[in-house]
């Protein structure tokens, strides 16, 4: 594979990990969204919230009880959890993103360096020529 091929794939995986980096960003605003309003929730009762149903519609609902919570665990699976096991969850599953994060930003460096050395090693043949 030449130089210029192999720059424009290590682009086109660069321009893939930004998008996936994007998504990782949204995913840890919306747990982060998410945990303030688990904290917020602490001790309410009879509490009136805007509770969505789907694509953008919400209803307002009057909730009791706050302390027993149902979470979706994954496989369309959800279960009753309690206020802070619910919290724990939302903290576990916002560290385990900002892991994967961080996993890719790594990538996206070294991808980085890559591309660098493959410029110079581009210009360089160009001076050669």
């Amino acid at each position: 594979m030449n130089d210029t091929i192999r720059l424009n794939t290590l682009d086109q995986q660069l321009k893939q990990l930004d998008q996936k980096i994007i998504d990782l960003e949204r995913q840890i605003y919306d747990l982060e969204l998410t945990a303030q309003s688990l904290e917020e929730i602490k001790g309410e009762k009879n509490a009136e919230i805007m509770s969505p149903l789907a694509g953008g519609i919400f209803v307002k609902a009057k909730v009791e009880d706050f302390e027993n919570l149902f979470v979706h665990i994954g496989n369309k699976i959800i279960t009753k959890k309690s206020l802070e096991e619910s919290r724990k969850i939302v903290k576990k599953q916002k560290e385990k993103i900002e892991k994967e994060k961080a996993a890719i930003e790594k990538e996206i460096n070294e991808l980085v360096d890559e591309m660098m050395l493959l410029q110079q090693e581009i210009i360089k043949k160009q001076h050669e020529h």
